[in-house]
């Protein structure tokens, strides 16, 4: 079931050349294991952050913040 979830993540960062995952938990990590070994994400940089539990707004200046950066 968990790999299905990660499969359906996966298909919506194959639209993109850049993907910042972040949370508490160690799951953004395992998702970024399955990317590593298909040679279709080689192109999209993806990288992991830690966070704690943020609101919705705090998510939004999260992203803001990290992609004024790159």
């Amino acid at each position: 079931e968990q790999a299905t979830f990660y499969e359906k993540i996966g298909e919506v960062i194959k639209g993109y050349d850049q993907v910042v995952l972040f949370g508490p938990t160690d799951a953004k990590l395992e998702l970024i294991n399955m990317i590593k070994q298909d040679p279709h994400f080689d192109h999209i940089k993806v990288e992991a952050l830690p966070a704690d539990k943020i609101t919705t707004s705090e998510k939004y200046a999260f992203l803001n913040e990290y992609f004024a950066k790159t």
